[in-house]
């Protein structure tokens, strides 16, 4: 186990649960759990991932646009059509409950 100093500390950010469960399960990736415990707990970067580390792709100068003639917003609980600009629907308002006086 590593030693904590005053700025140490590691974090593993893994999105993918259905890896680890069996409900999507096509191969296992318990390799990959115990690669990022044994990142997380000695500060030692596998070989797995220094040998597959990729470059990241250079962000997108322009940003993508939805389809014309989309009818997303007819589905959407958060998107709603202004003469063809969709907009975000306000937020509902929270209930509100009304508690019975005591007997």
């Amino acid at each position: 186990q590593s030693q904590a100093q005053e700025k140490s500390g590691r974090i593993v950010v893994y999105g993918d649960s259905n890896c680890l469960d069996n409900s999507h399960m096509t191969k296992d990736c318990f390799w990959m759990l115990d690669a990022i415990l044994e990142y997380t707990s000695s500060g030692h970067m596998p070989s797995i991932f220094t040998r597959n580390k990729a470059e990241m792709p250079k962000p997108a100068v322009e940003l993508p646009q939805r389809m014309k003639g989309n009818n997303l917003y007819r589905y959407s609980k958060v998107l709603e059509n202004h003469m063809g600009n969709p907009q975000v629907r306000p937020l509902p308002p929270c209930p509100h409950l009304v508690w019975a006086p005591a007997n």
